[in-house]
């Protein structure tokens, strides 16, 4: 189980430095254009209404973050950083946790098989012997 942990972390790490590799060629030099047009493109999916309302607080987000860029002239042509690879891998800790239960399970399981959770439910024991 951890193998595989550690195999899918490890897979999910050579897909996002494959992507990043992938997008370093042609970085953006116009990027104030370019976010002026998403803001702008944006506002008119607002404007209009037929975005789902799952999707409107995000969509104002994504606003607001393009428009402090533009204002502080800060370019979204960024290196991929360490916290970024975390923020990606934060889904992998949910399967982590799943991995976890099943490993619990089985050593409570096997304990069952054994015979000492019934031998310690059926007679109280000292804290010495335990």
């Amino acid at each position: 189980m951890i193998g595989l942990l550690l195999i899918m972390i490890s897979l999910t790490g050579a897909v996002i430095k494959y992507q990043q590799n992938k997008g370093v060629s042609h970085l953006d030099q116009n990027w104030k254009q370019t976010l002026q047009a998403e803001v702008k493109q944006s506002k008119d999916q607002l404007a209009i209404g037929k975005v789902p309302e799952s999707q409107i607080s995000n969509i104002k987000r994504n606003i607001a973050i393009k428009e402090y860029r533009i204002e502080h002239n800060l370019s979204p042509n960024v290196k991929y950083s360490m916290w970024d690879f975390v923020s990606d891998g934060a889904g992998l800790i949910k399967l982590a946790g799943l991995f976890t239960i099943i490993i619990a399970a089985g050593i409570v399981a096997s304990e069952f098989n054994w015979g000492t959770i019934k031998l310690l439910l059926i007679r109280p024991i000292s804290r010495e012997r335990f």
